[in-house]
Protein backbone atom coordinates (compact mmCIF):
# COMPACT_ATOMS: atom_id res chain seq x y z
CA UNK A 1 0.00 0.00 0.00
CA UNK A 2 1.70 3.20 -1.12
CA UNK A 3 1.11 6.92 0.53
CA UNK A 4 -2.02 8.81 -1.15
CA UNK A 5 -1.04 11.02 -4.05
CA UNK A 6 2.18 13.51 -3.97
CA UNK A 7 2.92 15.45 -1.24
CA UNK A 8 3.15 19.34 -1.97
CA UNK A 9 6.10 20.77 -2.19
CA UNK A 10 5.57 23.22 0.53
CA UNK A 11 4.78 19.82 2.97
CA UNK A 12 8.31 18.46 1.74
CA UNK A 13 9.71 21.67 2.65
CA UNK A 14 8.57 22.19 5.93
CA UNK A 15 9.44 18.18 7.07
CA UNK A 16 13.16 18.72 4.99
CA UNK A 17 13.41 22.20 7.06
CA UNK A 18 12.86 21.03 10.14
CA UNK A 19 15.26 18.63 10.16
CA UNK A 20 17.58 21.51 10.41
CA UNK A 21 20.84 20.74 13.42
CA UNK A 22 20.48 23.02 16.14
CA UNK A 23 16.98 23.49 16.84
CA UNK A 24 15.60 21.32 19.16
CA UNK A 25 15.16 23.07 22.57
CA UNK A 26 15.99 21.28 26.10
CA UNK A 27 13.61 18.09 26.11
CA UNK A 28 12.69 20.01 29.50
CA UNK A 29 11.79 23.46 28.15
CA UNK A 30 8.40 24.53 27.98
CA UNK A 31 7.04 24.93 24.30
CA UNK A 32 3.86 25.12 22.10
CA UNK A 33 5.52 23.41 19.00
CA UNK A 34 7.83 20.28 18.93
CA UNK A 35 9.00 17.84 16.17
CA UNK A 36 7.81 14.26 15.47
CA UNK A 37 9.15 11.89 13.33
CA UNK A 38 7.61 10.11 10.58
CA UNK A 39 8.17 7.73 7.76
CA UNK A 40 8.69 8.25 4.40
CA UNK A 41 8.01 4.73 3.21
CA UNK A 42 10.25 3.36 0.49
CA UNK A 43 12.19 6.51 -0.58
CA UNK A 44 15.59 5.07 -0.35
CA UNK A 45 17.11 7.86 2.55
CA UNK A 46 16.07 10.61 0.06
CA UNK A 47 14.11 13.13 2.50
CA UNK A 48 15.89 11.94 5.86
CA UNK A 49 17.99 9.06 7.49
CA UNK A 50 17.20 5.75 5.68
CA UNK A 51 15.99 3.16 8.14
CA UNK A 52 15.31 -0.17 7.06
CA UNK A 53 13.04 -1.37 4.53
CA UNK A 54 13.96 1.02 2.05
CA UNK A 55 12.61 4.31 4.32
CA UNK A 56 13.75 7.43 5.76
CA UNK A 57 12.61 8.97 9.08
CA UNK A 58 11.82 12.14 8.88
CA UNK A 59 11.33 15.45 11.35
CA UNK A 60 7.91 17.54 11.07
CA UNK A 61 7.17 20.37 12.89
CA UNK A 62 3.74 20.32 14.78
CA UNK A 63 1.42 22.75 16.97
CA UNK A 64 0.82 21.55 20.83
CA UNK A 65 -2.76 22.26 21.76
CA UNK A 66 -0.68 24.17 24.74
CA UNK A 67 2.52 25.02 26.50
CA UNK A 68 4.02 20.98 27.09
CA UNK A 69 8.01 20.31 28.10
CA UNK A 70 9.03 19.51 24.79
CA UNK A 71 10.04 15.94 25.39
CA UNK A 72 6.67 15.02 26.09
CA UNK A 73 4.66 17.38 23.83
CA UNK A 74 6.37 15.81 20.99
CA UNK A 75 5.72 11.83 22.17
CA UNK A 76 2.07 12.86 22.92
CA UNK A 77 1.86 14.69 19.70
CA UNK A 78 2.96 11.28 17.71
CA UNK A 79 0.88 9.37 19.46
CA UNK A 80 -2.44 11.18 18.99
CA UNK A 81 -2.10 10.78 15.24
CA UNK A 82 -4.63 7.38 14.27
CA UNK A 83 -4.37 7.85 11.12
CA UNK A 84 -2.19 6.15 8.43
CA UNK A 85 -0.78 9.77 6.93
CA UNK A 86 0.07 12.78 8.84
CA UNK A 87 -2.93 14.86 6.97
CA UNK A 88 -0.18 18.03 6.19
CA UNK A 89 2.53 16.03 4.72
CA UNK A 90 1.55 12.33 3.76
CA UNK A 91 4.13 10.57 5.91
CA UNK A 92 3.22 7.51 7.19
CA UNK A 93 2.54 7.08 11.09
CA UNK A 94 3.57 3.39 12.04
CA UNK A 95 1.82 3.75 15.53
CA UNK A 96 -1.39 4.85 13.84
CA UNK A 97 -2.96 1.36 15.09
CA UNK A 98 -1.21 1.64 18.41
CA UNK A 99 -3.29 2.81 21.66
CA UNK A 100 -0.37 4.02 23.49
CA UNK A 101 -0.31 6.88 25.67
CA UNK A 102 2.13 7.89 28.17
CA UNK A 103 2.40 6.48 31.80
CA UNK A 104 5.30 8.72 32.74
CA UNK A 105 8.96 9.92 31.82
CA UNK A 106 11.90 9.45 33.61
CA UNK A 107 15.42 11.86 33.63
CA UNK A 108 18.45 10.46 35.06
CA UNK A 109 21.48 12.78 34.28
CA UNK A 110 20.16 12.66 29.84
CA UNK A 111 19.40 9.07 30.38
CA UNK A 112 15.26 9.17 29.55
CA UNK A 113 13.13 6.40 30.10
CA UNK A 114 9.47 6.36 28.93
CA UNK A 115 6.48 3.98 30.30
CA UNK A 116 4.20 3.37 27.93
CA UNK A 117 0.79 2.16 28.54
CA UNK A 118 -1.25 0.08 25.80
CA UNK A 119 0.01 -1.83 23.34
CA UNK A 120 1.71 -1.99 20.60
CA UNK A 121 -0.37 -3.03 16.62
CA UNK A 122 2.07 -3.32 13.44
CA UNK A 123 0.03 -3.23 10.35
CA UNK A 124 2.87 -3.99 7.87
CA UNK A 125 5.73 -6.36 8.01
CA UNK A 126 8.03 -3.43 8.08
CA UNK A 127 6.06 -1.68 10.54
CA UNK A 128 8.43 -2.92 13.92
CA UNK A 129 11.17 -0.72 12.58
CA UNK A 130 9.33 2.04 11.68
CA UNK A 131 7.38 2.20 15.34
CA UNK A 132 11.07 2.15 16.87
CA UNK A 133 12.66 5.00 15.01
CA UNK A 134 9.53 7.14 15.37
CA UNK A 135 9.57 7.01 18.98
CA UNK A 136 13.63 6.97 19.38
CA UNK A 137 14.14 9.89 17.38
CA UNK A 138 11.20 12.23 18.76
CA UNK A 139 12.67 11.32 22.64
CA UNK A 140 16.15 11.45 21.65
CA UNK A 141 16.38 14.51 19.77
CA UNK A 142 17.20 16.77 22.32
CA UNK A 143 20.36 18.23 23.22
CA UNK A 144 20.30 16.90 26.56
CA UNK A 145 19.08 13.09 26.15
CA UNK A 146 21.93 10.84 25.99
CA UNK A 147 19.79 7.47 25.91
CA UNK A 148 16.35 6.51 25.82
CA UNK A 149 14.26 3.55 27.04
CA UNK A 150 10.94 3.36 26.05
CA UNK A 151 9.47 0.14 27.66
CA UNK A 152 5.88 -0.93 26.76
CA UNK A 153 3.63 -1.84 29.87
CA UNK A 154 6.96 -3.19 31.79
CA UNK A 155 8.19 -4.59 28.73
CA UNK A 156 11.04 -3.01 26.61
CA UNK A 157 10.37 -1.47 23.50
CA UNK A 158 12.67 -4.05 21.10
CA UNK A 159 11.51 -6.80 23.18
CA UNK A 160 7.88 -6.12 22.15
CA UNK A 161 8.55 -5.66 18.54
CA UNK A 162 10.59 -8.79 18.57
CA UNK A 163 7.83 -10.69 19.83
CA UNK A 164 5.61 -9.92 17.06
Amino acid sequence: MSRPGPRSALALLLAVFSCAPGRAPSAWSRTDEARIFLIDRDDGGVAGPRIGCGDSVVAVEVALPAPRPALRGALEALLAIDTPYHPATGLYNALHASPLEIRRVQNRDGRVRIDLAGWVELQEQCDGPRVLEQLTRTAGQFPDVRDVEIWVDGVRLDSVLKAR
